[in-house]
């Protein structure tokens, strides 16, 4: 969500089921970002059944386009790391329908994230978060 406010002016997330909505739109808030969510769209697949490829990519796809067409969403956020994989593939089908937007991986994300701040020498502040006790001796 953070890389994708940083992209666009808005921004969908495309998740599995119904029941993940309202967690995504609360990260969202806790984000600061809920002012540019344009929408939580749901493919309707649970998790375990998103190794069919096909079926999940021709869902996506669709929710997708609805997302830009009706909730005005400028990029769009994969809402489960068991979508791993196919961003460059939606986002490069979506360029060929005339929608030149950004796609998320979330894995690949914070991924990226993460070393860019071990690549920084940067770390949370310990003003905020306390240092983890060591357990044993």
């Amino acid at each position: 969500m953070l890389y994708a406010s940083l992209l666009a002016r808005s921004f969908s997330v495309v998740t599995v089921l119904p029941n993940v909505v309202p967690m995504i739109e609360n990260i969202s808030k806790k984000l600061g970002l809920h002012s540019t969510l344009a929408s939580v769209r749901y493919v309707n697949i649970p998790v375990l059944q998103l190794v069919d490829k096909k079926k999940m990519e021709d869902a996506l796809f669709e929710e997708m386009i609805h997302a830009i067409q009706e909730d005005k969403a400028h990029a769009l956020v994969l809402g489960c790391t068991g979508m791993m994989g196919v961003a460059i593939t939606l986002q490069d089908k979506l360029k060929k329908h005339g929608y030149e937007v950004p796609v998320i991986d979330p894995s690949f994300a914070s991924a990226k994230m993460l070393e860019s701040l071990i690549s920084m020498k940067i770390k949370q502040s310990r003003l905020t978060y306390m240092p983890t006790q060591k357990l044993y001796k």
